[in-house]
């Protein structure tokens, strides 16, 4: 055997040899790491100015579509409903305002549907950020519930007791302070106001 066939049994022996004499080590213990993150809540910053006053505006107009649109009277003469907009399931009919729609013409329902959804594909590809921004649902909805959090977090700072209700807490200090954090607070982040409003529960 010649020593360069030495030289290469020994090495293939011996790293076999040593990892037979040790034991194997066990690996080190990681830190305790929770399994979830804690929850972080999300505030949207306030801000003002002409953009969030046209926003306050169709917030106005589109929930009060939504609300009082069920109250708009339209006169279809006698033994006819007299609600503008109706969808009459008992006589399977759809009204709205002049127009009547039977079971047999649903292909218009069916039309003014397929226009809609295409309506709301074209605003969203051209403008995207104004839909979205100003009179999607979720928008209007977020808003509103935002501004009646912010009614809230002053009813809560200017209560003098816990028994001290919403409407006595308007009486005593008037409306100014509710629309001041509603309409002027856009210095103010969302970490001040949980601040004031844990340093008026303490």
């Amino acid at each position: 055997m010649t020593g360069l066939e030495n030289l290469v049994k020994e090495a293939e022996v011996k790293p076999a040899a040593k990892a037979a004499a040790s034991p194997p080590t066990a690996p080190e213990p990681e830190e305790d790491i929770p399994p979830y993150a804690p929850r972080r809540k999300i505030y949207p910053q306030s801000v003002a100015g002409t953009y969030r006053r046209i926003k306050w505006a169709l917030l106005i107009a589109t929930l009060g579509i939504y609300y009082f649109l069920p109250f708009v009277r339209w006169d279809r003469g006698p033994n006819a409903p007299g609600q503008a907009v109706l969808v009459d399931f008992p006589n399977r009919r759809f009204y709205f305002f002049f127009i009547e729609i039977w079971p047999q013409e649903v292909y218009y329902l069916t039309g003014l549907l397929i226009l809609a959804a295409t309506t709301l594909f074209l605003i969203t590809s051209l403008a995207g950020r104004v839909w979205c921004g100003y009179t999607c649902p979720q928008t209007v909805w977020t808003d509103l519930f935002v501004a009646v959090e912010r009614l809230i977090e002053v009813y809560l700072e200017r209560r003098e007791s816990d028994e001290e209700r919403f409407i006595d807490v308007v009486r005593r200090t008037g409306i100014e302070p509710f629309k001041e954090r509603i309409y002027d607070d856009s210095h103010q982040t969302a970490k001040d106001r949980r601040r004031r409003l844990a340093a008026a529960a303490g």
